[in-house]
């Protein structure tokens, strides 16, 4: 074999070990990312399965009866204002009001700043 001849086969032999490598190094990474994707999906899963109960945006007047919740716990309840159920208090900032969702209703005493969409009827 000539010089010319043994130093195209050396060439070739290199280009497909550094493409090899650059294959391998893809792999790697692929797998890497996909092993972190998995992980941060079945971490998300257990965290919303342990949360099951915890993640509700609102209770409905309904809801409360059936889940029995204790006294003093803080949570955020929805419906609709009853009319002519409003009752500004002489403190401050401190409203009493009926909550119904046409069905069952709860009466509320809520210091603070009310929401913008706080209204009778609504």
């Amino acid at each position: 074999m000539s010089n010319t001849q043994n130093g195209a086969q050396t060439g070739q032999k290199t280009s497909n070990i550094v493409t090899r490598r650059i294959a391998s190094r893809k792999k790697k990474r692929l797998a890497l990312i996909g092993a972190a994707g998995l992980l941060i999906a079945l971490t998300a899963a257990l965290v919303l399965v342990a949360l099951k109960e915890q993640i509700v945006f609102f209770y409905a007047p309904g809801d409360l009866a059936q889940k029995q919740v204790a006294p003093g716990t803080r949570f955020r309840l929805g419906g609709l204002v009853a009319d002519g159920s409003v009752e500004r208090q002489d403190r401050d900032s401190a409203v009493a009001f009926v909550i119904t969702d046409t069905v069952d209703t709860v009466p509320v005493f809520f210091s603070g700043i009310l929401p913008d969409l706080f209204r009778e009827g609504q």
